[in-house]
C-alpha cells in the first residue's frame, strides 16, 4: 500500500527504486475520522502528508470567530512540512472533513533522501515549491475576495495614519523554468524546461549533475 502510494504520485518520479524502498519503510497509512486535527497552526513542521482517500481542510483562524477554510484537499493532494529548513511551523491548521486516510512521511527522513542526489532533490523541492506557492497565491485571492478584494481596509487605514504603507506582495518569477531529466545510463540531468529529453541533453544546454558543483549542507 505505502509503495504504491508513492510510485503513483509524481512528485516521486524522480526517486530509485532504492530511494523509494528506503521511504516505504518510515512512510504510515493513518486513518482519520471526521473532525480530527492533524496539525494546528503554529506546531512543529515534523511530517508531510499526502491524501489517499476522503477530504482534508486548511483552516486558518479569525480572531476569536470560527475558523476560515481556505483550501480543500482531495485524493493526491500533498501538505504538510514543505521539506525547507526555513519553514520550522505549519502556518495553518489541518483537518479531517470525513472519513479519510493519508500518507504520513517524516520530513526529517524524507530530507536526509533527497540530501542523497543534490540535483534530484532540487528537482522535487521545487516540484513542491511550485504547488504550495500555487496554494498560497490562491489563498491571497480568497481572503481578499472575503475583504472586498482590497485587503483589511481597516489594516490600511490605520497604517496609512501611523506608519509608511507596505508594498503588496510580488512574487519572483523564476527567469528559466528547469526540470530533471535522466539519460538511458541513469545520469541526472539538469535542463530547461522545454528540452528533447531523447536527444543530446549536452547540446541543448543542460548540466550533468555530478559535474556541478553544490555547496555543502544545502541547496
Amino acid at each position: 500500500m505505502k509503495i504504491e502510494s508513492l510510485t503513483k504520485h509524481h512528485i516521486f518520479d524522480y526517486l530509485t527504486p532504492e530511494q523509494i524502498d528506503a521511504l516505504s519503510e518510515v512512510a504510515k497509512v493513518i486513518k482519520l475520522k471526521p473532525g480530527d486535527e492533524i496539525y494546528k497552526r503554529g506546531d512543529k513542521t515534523e511530517y508531510f502528508y499526502i491524501v489517499l482517500e476522503g477530504r482534508i481542510e486548511l483552516r486558518l483562524p479569525n480572531n476569536g470567530s470560527a475558523s476560515i477554510r481556505i483550501d480543500e484537499l482531495t485524493p493526491g493532494a500533498m501538505f504538510g512540512s514543505c521539506v525547507s529548513p526555513v519553514f520550522s511551523a505549519y502556518f495553518c491548521t489541518a483537518e479531517c472533513a470525513d472519513e479519510s486516510q493519508l500518507l504520513r512521511i517524516p520530513t526529517d527522513r524524507l530530507k536526509a533522501i533527497l540530501d542523497q542526489d543534490c540535483c534530484m532533490g532540487y528537482a522535487i523541492q521545487s516540484k513542491i515549491s511550485q504547488i504550495y506557492f500555487k496554494r498560497y497565491m490562491d489563498t491571497m485571492k480568497k481572503l481578499q475576495s472575503r475583504e472586498g478584494g482590497n485587503g483589511n481596509p481597516r489594516r490600511h487605514a490605520m497604517a496609512d495614519k501611523n506608519e509608511p504603507r507596505t508594498p503588496d506582495f510580488v512574487p519572483h518569477q523564476a527567469a528559466r523554468p528547469m526540470k530533471f531529466v535522466k539519460d538511458r545510463e541513469g545520469n541526472g540531468w539538469l535542463c530547461d524546461k522545454g528540452v528533447n529529453p531523447r536527444g543530446d541533453l549536452r547540446k541543448q544546454g543542460c548540466w550533468r549533475c555530478d559535474e556541478m558543483a553544490f555547496p555543502t549542507g544545502g541547496r
